[in-house]
C-alpha cells in the first residue's frame, strides 16, 4: 500500500479547448460540438466571438448542457469591440450566464508605436472597471498574426 502522501490527490487541472479551433463544426452544430468535445475527454472550453451574437435563452442552454455534461466555461475569446462602452453590459451578462471568470480581448490592432498600446491598456482598463463587480476579469491574448510589443522595427 501506498504512503498516504502518495494516495492523496492534488487538485486536477483541466484541460481545455478553445472553440475556434473546431469553428465550421461549431457553427453548425453548436450542440453535438460541444457534446463531442465533451465525449473526447475535454474539461473546459472557451467560445470565441460568435457567442456573442446568441440570446440569453440560447445562452442558459449552453450553460445547461455544459452543466449537463461536466465541463466549465472559464473564459470567452472576444473582439475588441465587445468590450466597448456600447457592448460591454452585453459582454458581462453572457459571460455571467456562461459561469465565466475571464473575458478575454481576443486581439487588437494598435496604431504604431506606444499610443496605439496604450489605447489597447485604457480599453482593458475600461472593461475591467465595468466587469470588476461581478468578478470577471478582463485579459488580453495575442492574435493569429503573432503581435507582440513591437511592431515593425520600432520598439514599444
Amino acid at each position: 500500500m501506498l504512503p498516504w502522501a502518495l494516495r492523496a490527490r492534488t487538485p486536477r487541472i483541466p484541460v481545455g479547448l478553445e472553440l475556434y479551433s473546431v469553428r465550421e463544426e461549431l457553427k453548425r452544430d453548436p450542440e453535438a460540438t460541444v457534446r463531442a468535445v465533451a465525449k473526447m475527454g475535454y474539461g473546459c472550453v472557451e467560445f470565441y466571438a460568435p457567442y456573442f451574437e446568441w440570446s440569453e435563452t440560447q445562452a442558459k442552454h449552453m450553460k445547461r448542457l455544459l452543466d449537463d455534461l461536466g465541463l466549465r466555461c472559464y473564459s470567452t475569446h472576444n473582439d475588441q469591440e465587445y468590450l466597448a462602452a456600447n457592448n460591454i453590459n452585453r459582454a458581462r451578462d453572457l459571460n455571467l450566464i456562461l459561469g465565466c471568470k475571464y473575458v478575454v480581448m481576443a486581439s487588437s490592432e494598435p496604431a504604431p508605436g506606444r499610443d496605439g498600446w496604450m489605447a489597447v491598456a485604457e480599453s482593458l482598463n475600461f472593461a475591467a472597471q465595468h466587469l470588476e463587480h461581478c468578478k470577471h476579469r478582463p485579459c488580453w491574448g495575442a492574435d493569429s498574426s503573432g503581435a507582440n510589443a513591437s511592431r515593425g522595427s520600432q520598439s514599444i
